[in-house]
């Protein structure tokens, strides 16, 4: 995996002072950059010094085709739904604002992501471990890996 320029913090600063007063919007960090989610689906975060939204398809080809932003590629991959936006620390934070507005409208449209399950929880967590007794029982011994070797 490539080594990813980390966020400049004052970037980081200036883009988390951004948000709008919404209480659907989750902050989590995804590979060390700050990200914005609602409903478990991302519409916005940050990328080494880029601001990368997700967006309609009309507003995205928009964007795309007046220059303002380009696709978001990461490791090779165009990622569907998200533009990046060059240079965030050029904008005022109420041009950030309107940005992630765009994003969290169209993000909060998509259907709920189903929260996967955590460490512990689910078929193998009921399952109950077999002890070294469980394993002493057996009654017949394996042949040796590579089968027998005859004289």
């Amino acid at each position: 995996m490539p080594a990813f320029k980390p966020v400049p913090p004052e970037l980081a600063e200036h883009y988390l002072g951004s948000f709008p007063d919404d209480s659907r919007i989750e902050r989590r960090r995804m590979f060390g950059c700050p990200c914005a989610f609602v409903n478990g689906n991302m519409f916005s975060g940050l990328h080494e010094d880029r601001l990368v939204l997700r967006l309609p398809a009309v507003e995205r080809e928009r964007v795309l085709k007046a220059g303002e932003a380009r696709a978001f590629e990461v490791m090779g991959r165009t990622m569907r739904e998200y533009v990046v936006l060059p240079a965030p620390l050029s904008m005022t934070r109420e041009q950030i604002r309107q940005w992630i507005a765009r994003a969290l409208d169209f993000g909060a449209s998509l259907p709920p992501k189903k929260s996967k399950a955590k460490p512990g929880v689910g078929i193998a967590a009921r399952r109950p471990r077999k002890t070294q007794q469980d394993t002493s029982k057996r009654t017949t011994k394996r042949p040796p890996k590579g089968g027998t070797k005859s004289s």
